[in-house]
């Protein structure tokens, strides 16, 4: 009977160990793949955002400057639950395509690609929120669950800018009141380089140079040529043979004389 129940304690601490090993697991999987449970009625959400900038290694909160919010997708119930592009403001977006597949990582990945094309179309959809930056504040209330895209619409004191980034309610703790302070993505905006001062003089502009002359025509050199000319030769013959003819001629009218 020992040796039974023995046995049996055995085997019932085994299957609670691995009950909550498989539980471990799951719970891990479900926060990173963000399939916890979601009140996809809750309509007191918010977003909080502490923005800061370093100058001279000194910590600043920035002022001025406004910041909007649009949603990018809601949440729904999908095997899990998802975020459902088809209902958020960019719907007809490519950039948004296959948001809905993407884990927790994959789509931290992708933030900021997907921000950044987002930004470029903001101007042509409806904002959810604007608010004012105060003294490095800024906060959205009465939000409900999704993915939504936070920019920067002007600039605060300094011409510092936020990068857009995307955010998400519930956050990767199950939170619906999210906060985030993105203090890496300030960018400081490159100065116009300065325009170079026109000198008072303006230079003369130099006179066309003139094409020079074509060489006159002139006579045609010839090659010299080279090689034995035969014409030559039977004219200097005949001009021998008559000078011998006419030489004794004049001989023999002299003697007959």
């Amino acid at each position: 009977m020992k040796k039974w129940f023995g046995k049996m304690t055995v085997i019932f601490a085994s299957a609670v160990l691995m009950t909550a090993m498989a539980a471990t697991a799951w719970a891990t999987e479900s926060v990173s793949s963000g399939n916890w449970p979601v009140d996809t009625e809750k309509t007191d959400c918010s977003i909080s955002l502490t923005l800061t900038y370093k100058e001279a290694d000194e910590e600043k909160k920035m002022t001025d400057g406004s910041i909007s919010i649009f949603t990018v997708a809601t949440v729904k119930y999908d095997n899990g639950y998802v975020f459902d592009t088809s209902t958020g403001k960019f719907a007809e977006s490519s950039a948004v395509e296959g948001i809905e597949s993407l884990n927790s990582t994959e789509l931290e990945e992708q933030n900021a690609a997907i921000a950044t094309a987002l930004e470029k179309e903001a101007g042509s959809v409806e904002v959810d929120a604007t608010a004012m930056i105060s003294e490095g504040d800024v906060s959205f209330t009465d939000l409900t669950p999704g993915l939504y895209l936070v920019m920067q619409e002007t600039l605060s004191e300094g011409n510092r800018k936020i990068n857009p980034f995307l955010i998400s309610i519930p956050d990767a703790a199950g939170s619906y009141a999210v906060s985030a302070a993105p203090k890496n993505g300030f960018e400081i905006p490159t100065p116009s380089p300065t325009t170079t001062p026109k000198p008072s003089v303006t230079p003369s502009t130099p006179s066309t140079p003139k094409s020079p002359s074509s060489p006159s025509s002139g006579s045609k050199s010839t090659l010299p040529q080279t090689g034995q000319l035969w014409w030559p030769v039977p004219v200097l013959c005949g001009a021998g043979l008559a000078l011998i003819i006419g030489g004794f001629r004049l001989k023999r009218k002299r003697v007959g004389n």
